[in-house]
């Protein structure tokens, strides 16, 4: 990949580096963090290591009861069982290992944390598999590998050096099946919700299933496991297949099969191996009986196989709609289509700070989602450095940082340096500058004392100020930060909001901030945008704002004792007395120090507060003032 040097001395890069390379190199730093962190507690490993093993074991030791009453299977003896269950227990493990938290994926669909993977300069896909990372599931490799080896020793099988080759390649090719099963349910939890069981019907009960001779199963049950989801592959065919005119071992119900696929076709995807004459299972009396018949008919084809001046980020009639489907009867659902943003237009210079202010379901956590790639517009122009973003997100990554507030993009259940030491490796950040950013972020956000403590401990202003310190490791252009202050304490959050300041004098980071805390947008931002129901109500400085919502602030006293209304001098009012609480709005464009001063001087004063105007009321005011215009 070409790299140039850019203005901080980091690598910047100009071309996105081949997928599965960088899809490898991600898994590779994921499991390997999660195995590093597993072999801390290496006792607790071995005993969740022997209880995979142990409960695996329980459905080979289940086939040996059956063994005990009957000297063969559907046609299939000991040996020949174990072979298939050695194949298919180890074929499984391997994939199970690699890519079985792929069941997760799902229940990051609907909790949304799936958008903090979005944002890494990585595949996701690669992040989904190697996210918890379980290296315990290898007791269900070994225990496989156990009866394996039994059931070839039990076949005393003439070894050649076709069949040495045969073995590694059923093992991996059987892994691959399984993976790509995995990967295609994964895919479905996209569009059903509790989508996993559905998987764990094709993959563990998969297995399950493949751990039996087929003659024992129903024929369109077979054939469904033959070319629909094809498991058949992963030990049945290639156990069985010889060169030549080739039939599945066994009864002739899995014959039923072959006469409708094709010798040649289950030779073609499932005999890679298997060509030369190798086989490990003895041919049965039915093949041979088939082979000279010659019942190996064949089915026709089965052999075939730029930013604009001045703006940084820039928006121009940017438009998402969803389509909504409501349930409205039995089997009826009613579709509608909702309009999230409409038409939205700015433009954001680099090295602004900005407000991105608007009531709950505004739009606002849409547009972000549209800006770092996440979601594609359906109408209109979106460019941020140049670049577009759900074209290019991985390159787009490497420029922009994102705090989400209530969705971590830390590692849960590692420490928060693990975390750290993974966005330096995966964002590729030099070895100087990762060291500098992270002792600058230690110090200012107070992290030194947390740095070894899992992110789940961690209390919300704990994990928000380790949020904020992961987005700004990589040194991005943009930062979009969501809630930067909830949960933080007074002190923290004014070091937060010191922190933000020096980093966008002194790098000139751009920074949009979503916030319902007024006080973040007062200290920070000198200019805000309101958008509300998709569109943008107010671009301008937040005292304008004000006075365009007309809004107030409350000054709330309590009095040493009940009395009558304060009288306040104007435009301030009194509009609620409680007992000795009193509550005075006035507008919250004027300065409450006169007020408070000439009520001090009047009335006797045990405490008193002002409160910052309703940001959604104010803005509610403004949509219906021009709904009504």
């Amino acid at each position: 990949m070409a790299e140039t040097v850019g203005k901080r001395g980091a690598a910047v890069r100009t071309e996105p580096r081949g997928r599965v390379v960088e899809g490898l190199r991600t898994y590779r730093l994921i499991a390997a963090m999660w195995i590093r962190s597993t072999m801390a507690y290496r006792t607790s490993f071995a005993l969740t290591t022997f209880g995979n093993f142990a409960m695996t074991a329980l459905d080979f030791v289940a086939i040996l009861l059956m063994f005990s009453r009957v000297d063969a299977l559907g046609g299939w003896s000991l040996g020949e069982v174990a072979l298939l269950y050695g194949l298919s227990g180890v074929s499984f493990g391997l994939a199970d290992l690699a890519i079985g938290s792929m069941d997760r994926l799902g229940r990051r669909v609907r909790d949304g944390t799936l958008d903090t993977l979005l944002v890494r300069p990585a595949p996701v896909l690669a992040q989904v598999a190697a996210d918890r990372f379980a290296l315990r599931r290898l007791g269900r490799v070994v225990q496989g590998l156990l009866v394996l080896g039994y059931a070839l020793v039990v076949l005393d099988v003439d070894w050649t050096a076709a069949k040495l080759l045969l073995m590694p390649v059923m093992l991996l090719g059987g892994a691959g099946i399984f993976a790509a099963v995995f990967v295609a349910a994964g895919a479905f939890q996209f569009v059903a919700q509790d989508a996993s069981e559905v998987a764990n019907a094709f993959t563990y009960g998969g297995t399950t299933m493949l751990q039996y001779p087929p003659t024992v199963f129903a024929l369109d049950l077979v054939r469904g496991v033959t070319f629909l989801v094809p498991l058949a592959f992963v030990n049945w065919l290639p156990a069985v297949l010889r060169a030549g005119p080739a039939l599945p071992a066994g009864p002739a119900r899995l014959g039923g099969v072959h006469d409708t696929a094709g010798g040649r076709g289950l030779r073609g995807v499932g005999g890679a191996g298997v060509a030369g004459g190798t086989s490990f299972v003895p041919e049965h009396r039915e093949l041979r009986e088939l082979r000279e018949m010659g019942g190996t008919g064949t089915t026709a084809g089965a052999d075939t196989a730029g930013a604009g001046a001045g703006a940084f980020i820039e928006l121009d009639g940017v438009e998402k709609v969803f389509d909504v489907r409501k349930k409205t009867g039995f089997l009826k659902r009613e579709r509608r289509r909702v309009r999230a943003v409409d038409g939205l237009s700015f433009t954001v210079a680099r090295g602004e700070m900005v407000g991105y202010i608007g009531p709950n379901g505004a739009g606002k956590s849409t547009t972000i989602k549209m800006l770092t790639g996440i979601l594609t517009p359906s109408g209109g122009r979106l460019r941020v450095a140049g670049i577009d973003p759900s074209r290019e997100r991985t390159r787009l990554a490497h420029r922009i940082g994102v705090v989400f507030g209530q969705r971590t993009t830390l590692w849960w259940d590692l420490p928060l340096i693990d975390s750290y030491r993974l966005m330096h490796r995966m964002y590729r950040i030099p070895d100087a500058r990762y060291r500098e950013n992270l002792d600058r972020c230690v110090e200012l956000l107070r992290l030194g004392e947390l740095l070894d403590v899992p992110v789940r401990q961690l209390s919300l202003g704990q994990r928000m100020r380790g949020d904020i310190a992961a987005a700004l490791l990589h040194d991005p252009d943009v930062l979009y930060l969501d809630e930067p202050t909830i949960g933080l304490d007074v002190v923290s959050k004014a070091k937060v909001r010191g922190f933000l300041r020096d980093l966008n004098a002194e790098r000139g980071t751009t920074v949009l901030l979503t916030t319902h805390d007024l006080q973040d947008i007062e200290q920070l931002c000198s200019r805000v945008m309101v958008i509300d129901h998709g569109r943008l109500m107010y671009d301008g400085p937040l005292a304008g704002l004000h006075e365009a919502g007309e809004s107030e602030r409350t000054l709330v006293v309590d009095l040493e004792r009940e009395l009558p209304p304060i009288e306040a001098p104007a435009p301030a009012r009194v509009v609620r007395v409680e007992g000795p609480r009193q509550w005075l709005a006035f507008p919250a464009s004027a300065s409450a120090a006169g007020l408070v001063a000439a009520v001090a001087a009047r009335y006797p004063l045990v405490d008193l507060s002002v409160r910052e105007p309703d940001i959604e009321s104010v803005i509610a005011k403004m949509y219906a003032e021009r709904s009504s215009a």
